[in-house]
């Protein structure tokens, strides 16, 4: 029927209800689908994805080094600084400043 455009076919002689579609709707589906299929699957399957390694690596993964600086605990950390700091002190008098009890005139 879809072969013959030129004729119209229903269940009926007298009316028009009920017609045949021209087209083959359940074709134009696998159509749709096989298109469908192309844009993301090749004939092997779904070797394209496999291609790059890391395809699974999040994009805002952190370097190594910070990996392993997540792995030691936080109060093993805060230690290591506080050990770093001892030998620091902040000194007021030191700072490059003129000293500003000198300015005060005490009467």
């Amino acid at each position: 029927m879809s072969k013959d455009p030129s004729k119209f076919y229903t269940y009926s002689k007298e009316h028009l209800s009920l017609a045949f579609p021209v087209i083959n709707e359940n074709e134009i589906k696998v159509k749709e689908q096989e298109e469908n299929h192309k844009k993301w699957k090749t004939k092997n399957g779904f070797d394209n994805i496999m291609k790059n390694l890391n395809w699974n690596e999040h994009p805002k993964k952190p370097d190594q080094p910070a990996i392993d600086n997540l792995m030691i605990p936080y109060f093993e950390q805060v230690n290591e600084t506080k050990a770093k700091m001892k030998g620091f002190s902040y000194n007021p008098a030191n700072d490059g400043k003129p000293d500003f009890k000198n300015k005060l005139k005490i009467e």
